[in-house]
């Protein structure tokens, strides 16, 4: 953190701030911490000064770098001088310091495109932290503006030299893991030593950063003067993580049984010099290693986890300290799964969605694998088997049953059901086309939503909004499922306008233990309430959790609480519909 506090001040010293808040006590002490970082802060006591100010600074070309604004202000509030703003700049960096009661403001701040926000009282910690993620946006956007305006020559050098820093590791010139999966997708055969330094972080402890560095320049040395001897290629994946890879078309066993206990030996001979506590220390590594053609790092890793469990030197890759359970259950899961489409045996399961009077509003539709265990009948979720299906290339087959067979149920009854799809689905044209058809075959459109989950997966949201736009004119409402789970993209509601926002459980089920589950839960809640949007508590399993998702105003409950999935039988029944 000191370095990067070193280069906060550093690149301060280049900027120019407005800083714009009414209130003389907050502003004397937050412009305090600004002034420790920043040389030219320009204060402002209300919106109208503070886009007056704005203005000038353009006027004369000498524009401000870094906008810091309060949001209840006399004359014109924070929203509006941001609007102002961005009349004139759509790019400046903004950050909002906002009061806890403030919350209201977060959604029209948000579509202004502002950097950040920070509470008060301002955490001196976050402050800083956020100080320096824009510094360094904006420092790169000046890099960024100077390259472009640069001659010719100057543009050919440091295309060069950020090819360099794309390929090559900062701190021992060595080249990174970018340029190791480069030349291994160009090589046919590939032996890799994966080198790992026992305990390094006790040396950061004792030394200091500074040191721990240096003693990671000393080793990158060491690996290469060996490595040359060696025909070995030497790389920095990343911290205390090292790789040896051969250049020779092939490495024989009697090669690698010989190097690896001369690279032991050497290495004991080996200790890096700390000149600042004028002490040598040495280093223990474990290495793990990989002869294979497809996945090589991957192995590498692989073995290299397995001596580190087994407190081994070194071990080579073989099958055998492989995932064999998993490998042992998806086996088992592909024959259940296979047998299970040929007997007819997914079915669709129903759980209950209740209103804030306990009412229910609606059902989830859940999938299950129906087999014989001991004799016995049951129902398995797919948290055991939805991998293995989408690894075995069978979860295309199993959601084709659960939509077919749930909305054959559906067709006949008077109530609304939700329907989860994954990117995958959405980006199977044939599934599309299917569900379209379905919809407009039995007219259930205006009793169907589909909950579509927000994940690191979707690589195309284009598709998405295409199809959340397709399925909307046919009268489908749509919710975001999982939200909060951890990728969780604020600006995502704004493009898909759901109906319904699924809080993760993950956050519900914590939700009475947990204050930042509490605040995470409640700030979402808030922003819904603004958007006309109604969440959905997913895991409510307790009264307890019930009553404070109801205080904190979430619309809709879902959990064991309420109801068990239920299966179709029990769904006619409760619905008093005679099969």
């Amino acid at each position: 953190m000191n370095d990067k506090l070193k280069q906060l001040v550093k690149m301060g010293q280049t900027l120019k701030v407005l800083y714009v808040e009414d209130n003389e006590s907050v502003r004397t002490s937050t412009l305090g911490m600004l002034q420790r970082f920043f040389t030219d802060v320009t204060i402002g006591v209300d919106g109208e000064e503070g886009l007056s100010k704005f203005n000038e600074a353009e006027a004369i070309e000498e524009p401000y770098d870094l906008v810091l604004t309060d949001i209840n202000m006399p004359k014109m509030n924070g929203v509006e001088m941001i609007r102002g703003i961005r009349q004139i700049d759509k790019s400046v960096l903004i950050l909002v310091l906002s009061a806890h009661n403030e919350t209201s403001y977060f959604t029209e701040t948000i579509k202004l495109g502002i950097e950040g926000y920070l509470l008060k009282p301002i955490d001196l910690q976050q402050f800083i932290d956020v100080l320096i993620n824009s510094v360094e946006k904006i420092t790169l956007r000046r890099e960024n503006e100077e390259y472009r305006k640069s001659l010719e020559d100057k543009v050919a050098q440091r295309t060069e030299e950020l090819e360099h820093r794309l390929y090559h590791d900062d701190l021992t010139n060595l080249k990174n893991r970018t340029s190791l999966l480069h030349d291994l997708d160009g090589s046919s055969f590939s032996a890799l030593l994966l080198i790992d330094i026992d305990k390094f972080h006790n040396i950061n402890e004792i030394f200091g950063m500074e040191s721990g560095n240096e003693v990671l320049k000393q080793f990158s040395d060491f690996l290469k003067a060996f490595g040359m001897g060696k025909s070995y290629e030497t790389y920095r994946l990343s911290g205390d993580s090292f790789v040896l890879r051969s250049n020779k078309d092939y490495l024989s066993l009697d090669e690698y049984e010989k190097e690896i206990p001369e690279f032991i030996e050497e290495l004991s001979n080996f200790s890096a010099y700390i000149e600042d506590a004028d002490d040598y220390v040495e280093l223990d590594v474990t290495i793990g290693i990989s002869f294979e053609k497809q996945n090589s790092l991957e192995k590498a890793e692989i073995a290299l986890k397995y001596a580190q469990k087994t407190r081994r030197n070194y071990i080579a890759y073989n099958r055998s300290i492989d995932t064999t359970k998993q490998l042992k259950d998806a086996r088992f899961w592909r024959g259940e799964i296979k047998k299970a489409i040929l007997e007819n045996h997914i079915v669709p399961f129903f759980q209950p969605i209740v209103d804030r009077e306990q009412n229910i509003v609606k059902y989830e539709v859940l999938m299950r694998l129906e087999r014989e265990k001991d004799g016995e009948i049951e129902f398995v979720s797919p948290f055991f088997f939805l991998n293995v299906a989408k690894q075995t290339k069978q979860y295309e087959k199993l959601t084709q049953i659960m939509v077919e067979r749930s909305f054959e149920i559906m067709k006949d009854l008077e109530v609304d059901f939700s329907l989860n799809l994954s990117f995958e689905d959405i980006n199977n044209h044939e599934l599309i086309d299917t569900l379209k058809e379905l919809i407009s075959k039995y007219k259930i459109g205006s009793r169907l939503i589909f909950e579509i989950v927000e994940s690191e997966d979707i690589d195309n949201y284009e598709a998405v909004q295409l199809f959340v736009e397709e399925v909307k004119a046919l009268g489908v409402r749509i919710a975001i499922d999982d939200f909060g789970s951890g990728f969780s993209n604020y600006k995502r509601i704004f493009d898909i306008a759901p109906s319904f926002l699924k809080i993760d459980g993950s956050l519900i089920k914590n939700i009475d233990t947990n204050k930042n589950s509490y605040e995470l839960v409640k700030s979402i809640a808030s922003l819904t309430k603004a958007l006309d949007i109604k969440t959905v508590g997913e895991y409510v399993y307790s009264k307890d959790i019930f009553d404070i998702c109801y205080e904190l105003g979430v619309d809709e409950f879902q959990g064991y609480y309420f109801s068990e999935p239920i299966c179709e039988k029990e769904l006619l029944e409760s619905l008093e519909v005679v099969a």
